[in-house]
This record gives structure tokens, sequence and C-alpha cells, in this order.
């Protein structure tokens, strides 16, 4: 995660305005009646006439973010830094989001001599071109032949599972040292919140709450924190 994108989910989480439970956002103010025929905010090129916007260095403004969650519910939560792709760029939109299992540069304006990295597809199984024929020797050697080509790609296809195999294992294992490293840090109450978080496969969402929080937490508050994941921090 880049310096710049947890500055721009902070700054989108400060002048988003919510008021979720336990997380102990403070309202930005309610917004114009007619803030849109106002300042004339849009999506499609990520423009507002509003002082923030000219003001942010990520072009965020609290218009703009409210749009933006209304067609897209999945954003009305918090906005996990490692769940969406951030796209900025010279040419409207300025600024695009898409979801991290998704291809980002379809979204990307790429000039014409610049092409982007080639998506990475599943590999097709092998597929095996029908032979015909009237000799039944004929018949008998293409069997073999296919046979032969059958072997092959599944020797191939268990050699790809076997690294795979290795990789899982490798990851899994860089995993659970990730984790004792990270309970060393922590108390015995905030252990077990995390811990519970790992058993209910909760992980990513408590990783992006805890994330928030501490963004909130650098400036003067006034506000009691009662979120279940962050409540022992």
């Amino acid at each position: 995660m880049l310096d710049w994108e947890l500055e721009f989910v902070h700054e989108w989480d400060t002048k988003s305005g919510r008021n979720d439970p336990g997380l102990g956002y403070m309202d930005n103010g309610p917004e114009n009646s007619n803030a849109t025929e106002i300042y004339s905010p849009s999506l499609e090129h990520w423009t507002c006439g509003c002082p923030s916007f000219f003001e942010s260095r990520f072009m965020l403004c609290k218009h703009l973010i409210s749009h933006y969650r209304e067609r897209n519910p999945s954003m009305r939560r918090v906005f996990g830094a490692h769940t969406y792709f951030i796209s900025r760029q010279s040419v409207t939109p300025y600024i695009q989001l898409r979801l991290n299992f998704e291809y980002p540069f379809s979204m990307v304006h790429l000039p014409p001599h610049v092409f982007a990295p080639p998506q990475s597809s599943p590999i097709a199984p092998p597929t095996l071109r029908p032979v015909h024929s009237t000799s039944h020797n004929t018949q008998t050697h293409t069997t073999q032949q296919q046979q032969q080509h059958i072997d092959a790609a599944g020797n191939d296809q268990r050699s790809a599972q076997a690294a795979a195999e290795a990789m899982v294992r490798q990851a899994c294992q860089a995993l659970d040292n990730a984790y004792h490293i990270y309970r060393s840090t922590l108390n015995e109450e905030q252990t077990q919140v995390m811990n519970h978080s790992i058993d209910t496969n909760r992980i990513d969402e408590y990783l992006d709450v805890v994330e928030t929080y501490r963004g909130l937490r650098v400036p003067s508050t006034t506000w009691t924190d009662d979120h279940p994941y962050t409540q022992y921090l």
C-alpha cells in the first residue's frame, strides 16, 4: 500500500460524513439541498465546482463522494484500503475506483504508444483434434499418439499443480509468521479480537477498520471509540 493511497483513503473517510455506529465518525454537516445545481458535480468526468474539490490533492469533495456512494452501495461502509484499485489520470474521469479482483488497466486511458500489461487468464485444458482413418493399423497408431499427448498433458498439469501447491504452502507459512509477529505487538484482549476475526474469516474487515481507526487517532479527538475491533488498541 503506497503512502498516497493511504492519504487518499483517509481523505475519503474524512469527507464522507458518515456516522457508522461504533466508529465515531464526525459528520461534515448537512449538504445544501441545491448543491447539485450550484456545483454541478460529475462522476463521469470526476469534477465539481466546490472549493473543497479545488483545494484537494486528490480531487475529492463530499459532493462527489456522496454521489459515488449512492451509485455504489458497497462503498457505504468502510472504504477498505486493500479492496479497491485507485486510478488517477490526467484525463477525465480524473479518479476511478475498481475492485481489486478486476483487471485494473481496463479503465486506464493510456497514450497510443503505451500498452497495458497482458491480462492473465486460466490455462485452458488441452484439446485433441479428432483423427479419422479407415485403416485399423492407422487407427491404432493414432490412438497411441493421442494417449501419449494425454499423458504428457496430464504430467504437465500435475507438475503445475505441485508447483502451485508448494507456493500455497509457502504463502501459508509466511502468513502464519506475520500473524505471530502481529500478535506479539498486541495485548491479550486485542489478540483475542484478532484471533476471532481470523476464525470467522473476517481478517480483511478487521485490518481495514484498524487502519481507518489509526488514521482518525492522529488528530486530537473528542469521540469515544467503542468498535469491537479497536476498543482494546
